[in-house]
């Protein structure tokens, strides 16, 4: 299904893109404009809130040195599908904003591919008729080569297999999404403000959304289960956690569940599940260890238990961007539009040598 944007939501990507890349705060563009436009102004043309009138859009563009058209330049990029979480709290005019962004990263990270030549392609690697989240995971890791140990990268390991990863600064409102561009690129979409382990689990979730299959009219709640019970197999599988726990066990101790915590980069809420899952304990116990958890504050947000010690991000657009410009195919200005950053910021990070 194509997506309409209105002007007003096109201009502020663009805007807020132009302005990063003219190397100006809103303060300095404020300046440039003789002030005949307030900064508050431009926030709220920023934010999607205000447009401007065909007067302050000309002054704006010439400001900022490029055409009024190319404020208004329609998106390239097609996002054909975006599922946003069912348990998602987000109002729908957040959840607009959200892919207004989402269109300009993914929009700047094809376009960096293609002046680079360095497309990556996702092939759909099930080949199990089946619709149970922990065999399909297991697949997933053999096709993957993964073996049963833990995923040193989640995200860098969804980009090896050609699904791009986009990480976006926003409220705890919002965990994650996934979708498609083009028909043809899968996408995953993380907010940056959450912990390692919550950006991991999130990341997988969001790939059982890509990859898992549902009868038409499967209840979200039964959707939502399954891709938690995909993201839990992918990150801790069977084999694995019986490994690490035994076959049948009745009681944990908060340092041993800390310790697998650790190791795998999975929540000990999560590990429980999989517990649970894998039958090393019963519904009863389940029950106890949840409401152990959950009865102390410190225990229920885990807070100084366990600590990944990997890194949770991906290099690959960065890469790619530092690779386009030491071979000169790009400007610094072109990388500061394209990456979001400042051209200062640009200049005292690149040295090409």
């Amino acid at each position: 299904m194509a997506n309409t944007y209105s002007a007003k939501e096109i201009f502020s990507e663009r805007l807020r893109s132009a302005r990063i890349a003219a190397g100006l705060s809103m303060d300095e563009l404020v300046v440039k404009l003789d002030r005949a436009i307030s900064k508050p102004a431009i926030g709220k043309y920023e934010k999607g809130i205000m447009f401007p009138d065909s007067e302050n859009l000309i002054k704006i563009a010439q400001a900022l040195g490029v055409s009024p058209n190319n404020l208004l330049r329609p998106f390239r990029t097609e996002i054909s599908e975006v599922d946003f979480r069912k348990k998602s709290t987000l109002k729908k005019k957040k959840e607009n904003t959200l892919k207004v962004k989402l269109q300009g990263h993914l929009e700047n990270y094809i376009e960096l591919e293609e002046i680079l030549g360095s497309k990556t392609s996702y092939t759909k690697t099930i080949t199990k008729n089946s619709r149970i989240p922990e065999a399909i995971a297991y697949e997933i890791r053999s096709s993957w080569n993964l073996g049963m140990g833990p995923i040193a990268n989640v995200f860098e390991t969804l980009e090896d297999n050609g699904i791009k990863i986009i990480e976006i600064k926003e409220d705890e409102s919002f965990d994650g999404l996934s979708g498609w561009a083009e028909e043809r690129i899968p996408f995953i979409v993380v907010n940056s403000a959450m912990d390692s382990f919550r950006k991991r689990f999130t990341a997988l979730h969001e790939l059982g959304h890509i990859i898992l299959s549902f009868p038409k009219f499967t209840e979200p709640k039964k959707i939502e289960k399954a891709c938690n019970m995909f993201a839990g197999a992918m990150l801790l599988p069977k084999e694995s956690l019986i490994k690490e726990a035994g076959k049948i066990r009745n009681n944990f101790s908060i340092s041993e569940l800390s310790s697998i915590k650790s190791e795998y980069g999975i929540s000990i809420g999560a590990i429980l599940f999989r517990l649970k899952s894998a039958n090393i304990i019963d519904e009863a116990r389940f029950i106890h260890f949840w409401k152990v958890m959950n009865s102390d504050p410190k225990l229920k947000k885990e807070e100084g238990l366990g600590q990944w010690g990997g890194e949770e991000t991906s290099h690959r657009f960065r890469r790619l961007l530092d690779h386009a410009l030491a071979e000169n195919l790009i400007s610094i200005s072109k990388a500061a539009e394209i990456s979001g950053e400042s051209l200062q910021e640009v200049r005292k990070r690149i040295r090409i040598l």
